[in-house]
């Protein structure tokens, strides 16, 4: 079994090399702005914070890794 430092380490790199392909495709292939897609997507992020607020309290998102999740050592202690 391979130690988690390493996989760490392999997908940081995997994923460094995929931004770095996607943003010299976008360089070279230099496409138009879509404005309706960024409006549309402006509005559904809003409508998706707002479903996170009931009545005066906010709800914190369930998707976000910042909080609300155990460590790697005491989560396998479980």
């Amino acid at each position: 079994m391979l130690p988690i430092s390493f996989i760490r380490t392999f997908r940081a790199i995997c994923y460094t090399i995929s931004f770095f392909s996607r943003a010299f495709t976008v360089w070279e292939e230099n496409p138009a702005v879509d404005l309706n897609a960024e409006v549309a997507e402006q509005r559904l992020l809003k409508e998706y914070n707002d479903k996170l607020i009931i009545g005066e309290d906010v709800v914190p998102d369930p998707y976000t890794l910042s909080s609300g999740w155990l460590g790697e050592k005491k989560g396998l202690n479980y």
